[in-house]
């Protein structure tokens, strides 16, 4: 299926040792109600779409690929999946050097795929959080040697809403690594991010509900530079306090953040052998 529009309107089936690919700048709208049924391969390309409200399974050994990268969902410290209150999974991960995003049904049909970062290359490592329908998505884009953008996407409960950049120009010797939370809309809002740079761990907190606007203040986690794979979760219950977990190649720490900075410390662990992500 080459690049346009395509619509189908009636239940399909890939047969096995078939492949269909759905190509770059393919635009897929299931009708409402219609499945695809793959019991081949279903390949699709980075650049493509599929939305308007139909399904696609797999059946036997039928497979869906959607991507290659050995940093696909990249790393254990970082939320990749998120499951909503209607049962429905929502999946970020890369590809083509590119962010996509998938929905699933709670039986695991695929009915909406789309490529959230802008198609320039070089993004990596997504991380996901949900609240009340609505997605929160934060991923590093590396703009020059050990130079790299952090860049966030909302999903508004109907549409993806415009990439917007949460910081720019991260001086760091290693991937930036970046998680993300989201308080209840119902304490006070924030959006909290937490990522790996030169002088140590950082992070920002916007309580635009949209992310719109993000603060030029950055909150320093630690100054331990040797610190990475941040693990971030609101606690809930409490305005806008949450929770850090990083290691240093040696220990495991935890944080929390009390509304207005990071709190020192305090060792997980006590001199592991190795730590890995």
């Amino acid at each position: 299926m080459t690049a346009g529009t395509w619509y189908i309107n009636n239940d399909i089936t890939v047969n096995s040792g078939v492949t269909l690919t759905i190509s770059a700048g393919a635009n897929i709208n299931l009708t409402p109600a219609t499945t695809v049924t793959v019991n081949g391969t279903l390949s699709i390309a980075s650049s493509a779409t599929i939305s308007g409200g139909g399904s696609i399974v797999t059946a036997g050994s039928g497979k869906i690929v959607v991507t290659n990268s050995t940093d696909a969902t990249a790393f254990n410290s970082s939320r990749k999946l998120v499951r909503d209150s209607a049962g429905n999974y929502h999946l970020v991960f890369e590809t083509e050097n590119e962010i996509c995003y998938e929905k699933l049904t709670g039986s695991g049909a695929l009915t909406q795929f789309s490529r959230l970062s802008a198609g320039n290359g070089s993004n990596k490592f997504p991380s996901i959080a949900e609240r009340s329908g609505k997605l929160y998505v934060i991923w590093q884009r590396k703009i020059g040697t050990n130079l790299y953008n952090l860049l966030f996407r909302h999903f508004n409960a109907t549409s993806w809403e415009t990439i917007r950049t949460v910081t720019s120009s991260i001086a760091s010797s290693n991937d930036l690594l970046p998680v993300i939370s989201v308080s209840k809309p119902s304490a006070s809002f924030g959006i909290m991010v937490a990522y790996r740079t030169n002088s140590g761990l950082a992070s920002k907190l916007s309580t635009s509900t949209n992310g719109s606007s993000w603060p030029t203040t950055e909150y320093m986690i630690t100054s331990n530079t040797s610190a990475r794979n941040p693990s971030l979760v609101y606690r809930g219950a409490v305005s806008l306090t949450f929770n850090v977990t990083w290691d240093d190649g040696s220990n495991i720490s935890h944080q929390v953040f009390n509304g207005s900075t990071w709190e020192a410390a305090t060792t997980l662990s006590d001199n592991t052998a190795s730590i890995n992500h």
